[in-house]
């Protein structure tokens, strides 16, 4: 089993470190109900978001790669279905990563996933030790 973490970006960081910038210039009263209210749906959302952060990273175990994100969401790939592996950046996209800067994996039937792990080329090395046949796109 090899564990992989989530690389980060910073700008993804900063939406939270105004939230929590904003927090401070506040001082909710007693008779203001509503700006309580609003901060504590601005710290949850941080929460939330720290425990993203924390919560990403990839896992090989056997024939496997399992990405684990969130909330326990765990996709499996087998890792000989995998065809090929594309590195691109700052392209707009959902995907299972912390970072602009990603790789895509194509598998099985055409699906791909994008990922941003932080070691992308160890990353790829384990994927080439169980499946030498996949092609890796620059």
């Amino acid at each position: 089993m090899k564990t992989f973490k989530s690389k980060i970006d910073g700008s993804l960081l900063t939406p939270a470190l105004l939230f929590v910038s904003f927090i401070g210039l506040f001082q909710p009263k007693k008779d203001n109900p509503t700006l309580i209210l609003v901060i504590s749906v601005i710290v949850m959302n941080i929460i939330f978001y720290a425990f993203t952060i924390l919560t990403t990273y990839y896992i090989f175990i056997k024939d496997n790669l399992y990405i684990r994100y969130a909330f326990s969401i765990i996709k499996k790939i087998s890792i000989p279905t995998i065809i090929e592996i594309r590195y691109f950046s700052n392209e707009a996209r959902n995907s299972y990563s912390l970072s602009h800067d990603r790789i895509e994996i194509i598998y099985a039937n055409d699906k791909s996933i994008v990922i941003s792990p932080k070691d992308k080329d160890g990353f790829i090395e384990e994927i080439q030790l169980i499946n030498p046949k996949v092609v890796v796109t620059y």
